[in-house]
């Protein structure tokens, strides 16, 4: 099969090279975002209800003086994802019965990992072409087809938002990729490479949502 075949060889590149170009791109995304959409007028504009013309100002010069670090934390970030996620898929491996290199588990995950590249481009090109009329509020709250877009977050409590951003269609999508890629590494049917994904993946992620909203209720005691 053609798609087998050049996922095959896909998977060839090292994973120092595939993380780079996801990093890469993750944070061009994220850099035309802020200076194309959140810009300091937007701030300005949605915060000053909340806060003084001063604290709004100091606001976005603390921002400026740590973007760098932000970065820097945020690869840190998505290195310890990638890496949970690749040792959670192995387990379920190892749990299945079958032999895969944790070198090529990564290599999987981190591929999977450029479709999330999709619902930032997508939130990007919404708010630059069509909604061109929007908050901070409305940058924050939104994710292309995810649940949370079908309520009114003015209505909602602040600890379902997580939940609802996180089940969208390319999160679906992703278990999908993941197993796809599974089925390359133990050479077996698809079905049996999603049950693996499932049974391992989910049950991880759903710890992590409930971890989440224990934060969110914590850290906003008037929840």
């Amino acid at each position: 099969m053609i798609i087998s075949k050049a996922y095959k060889n896909i998977l060839l590149i090292k994973p120092v090279t595939s993380l780079g170009l996801l990093n890469f791109f993750t944070i061009l995304i994220i850099l035309l975002t802020k200076f194309c959409l959140i810009t300091d007028e937007l701030y300005y504009q949605s915060l000053d209800e909340k806060f003084s013309i001063d604290q709004i100002t100091q606001l976005l010069n603390v921002q400026s003086k740590y973007e760098f670090a932000s970065y820097i934390l945020l690869v840190t970030f998505n290195l310890l994802k990638y890496g949970c996620i690749t040792l959670i898929l192995y387990i379920g491996i190892i749990i299945f019965g079958l032999k895969v290199k944790f070198n090529n588990v990564l290599k999987v995950v981190i591929l999977a990992e450029f479709i999330f590249l999709i619902p930032l481009v997508l939130k990007f090109f919404w708010f630059y072409f069509f909604q061109s009329n929007y908050t901070l509020e409305d940058l924050q709250f939104f994710y292309p087809f995810s649940l949370l877009n079908i309520f009114d977050t003015g209505t909602i409590s602040q600890i379902w938002v997580y939940p609802l951003q996180l089940l969208n269609i390319f999160e679906v999508i992703y278990w999908f990729f993941l197993a796809f890629g599974i089925k390359q590494l133990i050479n077996s049917d698809f079905d049996k490479s999603l049950r693996l994904v499932l049974s391992s993946y989910l049950p991880a992620m759903l710890l992590w949502v409930v971890f989440i909203m224990f934060l969110t209720v914590t850290l906003n005691p008037n929840i």
